[in-house]
């Protein structure tokens, strides 16, 4: 079942880490000369917002390769990142039902537990493969442009892991409760999104960065520190433990996907 999944997962994987793959490299490429001859202008549009904005969304040293990667370029891997990863719980034990396969599974004498736990290591370990292509394709393009802090970065660009784990364990148990769908999927990813924007527009609705998985992966407090938050760490785990370990008692008790 693990092996089967992962081959399924094989295309995506492909589609997905190819796309992050030339895009950033093409940002990497062309970056520094879009900079060179439209810094004053960039810098004249940036003076119109607020300071706090600015600084919410770290945009405040958008001229360099890591100051557009820790703002823009963080926002683009976490919201694909998220989407491929919601893709993938959604699809998780619904295609099954979708390729009817389902009836195959249910006479043989494998436990229910078992082919959901299978088949979701084979989505995590989709998950943390594109995750990797990402990160590499980051940290090989500041290094080649002498803006690398090796260190923080790595932690900037595997902390999505944790939001992207999160949002696959909440579309999987979603998927179970429901219906997997591409909808399901784009809908729990964008709307997730719009806290992380509201959180961050005054002081009065930071309560917002509450209700999102999104804020486990903060740049901001990340390049602050210099390393992870602890307690994001555990947080994410344990909504992961959560989340993956209500679907598989949904699962379970379901007499039909």
């Amino acid at each position: 079942m693990f092996a089967k999944q992962l081959k399924d997962n094989e295309k995506g994987l492909f589609i997905w880490g190819s796309l992050f793959l030339i895009l950033l490299s093409a940002v990497f490429c062309i970056y520094p000369s879009i900079m060179a001859e439209s810094k004053d202008t960039i810098n004249q549009l940036l003076a119109v917002f607020p300071q706090e904005l600015l600084d919410a969304f770290n945009m405040t040293d958008i001229a360099t390769p890591s100051g557009w990667v820790n703002s823009e370029g963080m926002i683009f891997f976490l919201l694909g990142g998220a989407v491929y990863s919601a893709l993938l719980g959604s699809n998780c034990v619904w295609r099954e039902r979708k390729d009817g396969t389902i009836e195959f599974l249910a006479v043989k004498p494998v436990r229910r537990t078992s082919i959901i736990v299978k088949k979701a290591l084979a989505d995590l370990l989709s998950i943390f493969l594109f995750t990797l292509v990402a990160s590499a394709t980051i940290l090989i393009g500041l290094l080649i442009s002498d803006d690398l802090d090796a260190p923080v970065m790595l932690a900037v660009t595997l902390s999505p892991l944790l939001v992207f784990a999160v949002l696959y364990a909440l579309c999987l148990f979603l998927s179970i409760c429901f219906q997997g769908s591409v909808g399901l999927a784009l809908g729990v990813s964008i709307g997730f999104y719009i806290p992380v924007v509201l959180s961050k527009l005054s002081e009065s609705m930071k309560f917002f960065r509450y209700c999102t998985p999104f804020t486990l992966s903060d740049t901001v407090s990340i390049l602050a520190d210099g390393h992870l938050d602890i307690e994001c760490c555990a947080m994410g785990i344990l909504l992961f433990i959560i989340l993956f370990g209500g679907s598989i008692w949904l699962y379970n008790r379901r007499e039909a996907l």
